[in-house]
């Protein structure tokens, strides 16, 4: 690995060595089961399980490792995990790491359809989404920011029929859910400080990091805890990392082994098995080609994520009943509502060259073979870092109420990191011309979407990926929005500081087929979004919740299936809208206080700032 490494800081190198890229996944996905170790923790998983259990988790992601290990508490009920995917790794484990991993085996690998007015820069105008595929799911591969939402996310659930998930009623269980460390600069009586989810605030790496947060502010833009009093301000980012690696749900709710808890990896849930009478009393997997049933006397709870819950509801017959006749597939309920209602967070990227003087491209070349054997002696140093250190929230005139609609990610990687699927065009023209250069890469994010897509079959073969269409800027505001966000960026990097101490430069304008309008112009702006489109992959809301008479409503307030008695949701499916901003945090909330909902008690509501953690944490009442 080491050779490798260091052969990836060589002059071929598209920015530094640790760009996530075509080339960087080359060199490190060849190495990643057997570098950096096994993952720092011990998950006694079970090969040969029982066949009954009380409860069967479909799913061991942000949710899912949640409500397994809760109910698991209970030492006279068997609870079983049943996950697609294998163990975490050395490398999934490793911080800078992060986005390698789309492709690999702890990636679904799924694309989203042809999209007709964005992602004009990608080949097939098709985005990769990102959906993990590893004990820990999201959790083990994604970018590890620790993110609240806005009090105003949950108050807008309980007000579409998510009675109990209003802001009083999650943020109990966030504090349980978080264990942030020693950080003087949040805002006290907000964040829990001994929950399992081990949260860091991210350290300066470089100079420029503190010259850009100088640069907000000289914009007029606020600095401070997002999880805290105020979401619109801008800090560096909080981050699920413990001691240097990666604190993913599994390491922090499943790596305490109980005699009475099972988890079985590369185990692929292919049906749910529902009786006449719209009981669910078990599920149909396949593992390593072979077939296999297990049976719940209890519930089963289905925690696969927002693209593979709809995709395992209607393989269930759980679904629009045209959609699954069209499918051959047996109506169980008719449920307009499966695989509705989609929703994630678009981006575009708005890249500068930054002066070599306060870069880090030379830095990290040189110190290369230092860096490694800090992180591999000590787990310190820039590979237990994310590269990306600083974010924060806007609220623009398009707002449509009091929360941000729009955040703004600064990292080190390059256009190209963020997607293995650009045009050689795109590349050639727009991106190659940098080599070599220190790259600031602004990203422009809409975390309050008006445009809403659907998630649906391909085929009744289970092993074929879901249709995936996000419907990425069908609602005209959602543009205006990201135009709005891009110059926001450009109002930061055009600051005095940043223009005198970093010496910022946009890249040139050669984008392809973007080119003939004026840089400055909306016209420019709009076509880069509409050129380089992504998504956060925080895909949700494809089983929301909500009232009894809500024809799209997947599940009731408890999170319980309509129409089907013993099964529940408990994942970001249920959502009835994304959150705004990164959404770890909720999905694994949710898994908190769906485990308690399953119990029969709650906490007691409470609204930040809190005065005695303990006492709000034993604040328990009956669900009536």
């Amino acid at each position: 690995m080491l050779d490798n490494f260091t052969a990836a800081t060589g002059s071929h190198s598209l920015i530094s060595p640790f760009e996530i890229d075509k080339w960087g996944q080359e060199i490190f996905v060849t190495t990643e089961d057997r570098d950096f170790g096994p993952p720092p923790y011990i998950l006694k998983w079970q090969p040969f399980p029982v066949h009954i259990y009380d409860y069967i988790v479909i799913g061991g992601g942000s949710s899912g490792s949640v409500v397994a290990s809760r109910l698991s508490e209970n030492s006279s009920v068997r609870v079983l995990v049943l996950e697609a995917g294998e163990e975490e790794t050395g490398f999934s484990a490793t911080p800078i790491f992060w986005g390698l991993h789309a492709k690999t085996k702890r990636d679904f690998g799924y694309m989203t359809t042809k999209l007709p007015n964005a992602a004009l820069g990608l080949n097939g105008q098709s985005i990769p989404v990102t959906q993990g595929k590893c004990i820990g799911g999201g959790s083990c591969i994604n970018g590890m920011i620790y993110m609240h939402g806005n009090p105003e996310d949950y108050d807008r659930w309980a007000s579409q029929g998510g009675l109990g998930w209003s802001w009083p009623d999650i943020f109990p269980y966030m504090v349980k859910s978080e264990g942030l460390r020693d950080d003087p600069k949040a805002d006290r009586g907000y964040h829990g400080t001994k929950g399992p989810m081990t949260v860091i605030r991210m350290k300066k790496q470089f100079e420029f990091e503190d010259l850009y947060l100088q640069g907000v502010k000289e914009a007029g833009y606020k600095e401070g805890d997002y999880n805290g009093a105020d979401q619109a301000r801008f800090d560096y980012i909080q981050l699920t990392i413990r001691d240097g690696s990666r604190c993913s749900a599994a390491r922090a709710y499943l790596s305490e082994s109980r005699p009475n808890l099972d988890i079985l990896l590369d185990a692929l849930v292919t049906k749910i098995l529902i009786d006449d009478s719209k009981r669910a009393y078990g599920v149909q997997f396949t593992r390593f080609g072979v077939q296999g049933m297990i049976f719940a006397t209890r519930e089963i709870i289905v925690a696969a994520g927002a693209y593979n819950t709809p995709k395992l509801l209607m393989l269930s017959g759980i679904g629009p009943a045209s959609h699954l006749h069209q499918h051959g597939i047996p109506v169980v309920v008719d449920s307009p509502g499966v695989g509705q209602n989609y929703q994630d967070h678009a981006f575009s990227i708005v890249p500068y060259t930054i002066s070599s003087k306060v870069g880090y491209a030379q830095t990290l070349e040189l110190e290369a073979f230092s860096q490694i054997l800090e992180y591999t002696t000590n787990k310190t140093g820039f590979m237990s870092s994310t590269g990306t250190t600083i974010q924060g929230y806007l609220r623009t005139k398009y707002a449509k109420d009091s929360r941000p609609d729009i955040q703004i990610h600064q990292t080190i990687s390059t256009p190209k990191a963020f997607s293995f699927n650009l045009k050689d065009s795109v590349t050639n023209e727009y991106i190659s011309r940098h080599v070599g250069e220190d790259i600031l890469t602004l990203l422009a994010i809409l975390v309050r979407p008006q445009s809403k897509g659907r998630i649906e079959l391909q085929s009744a073969n289970p092993l074929d990926p879901p249709r995936i269409d996000p419907n990425v800027f069908s609602h005209p505001d959602d543009m205006k929005t990201m135009v709005e966000a891009v110059m926001a960026i450009r109002k930061i990097m055009n600051t005095t500081i940043i223009q005198e101490k970093l010496g910022a430069v946009p890249f040139e304008n050669t984008l392809p087929g973007c080119s003939s309008f004026a840089e400055d112009s909306y016209e420019f702006v709009e076509c880069l979004i509409r050129t380089l489109t992504y998504l956060e992959f925080h895909c949700c809301c494809t089983a929301k919740m909500g009232s009894s008479d809500d024809p799209m409503a997947v599940v009731d307030h408890e999170l319980r299936v309509k129409g089907v008695e013993n099964l529940r949701i408990v994942d970001a499916s249920v959502w009835p809208e994304v959150v705004t901003g990164n959404t770890m945090a909720a999905a694994i909330a949710v898994g908190e206080r769906a485990a308690d909902v399953i119990k029969g008690e709650v906490l007691e509501k409470c609204l930040p700032p809190f005065q005695n953690e303990d006492h709000m944490l034993s604040s328990y009442k009956k669900i009536s």
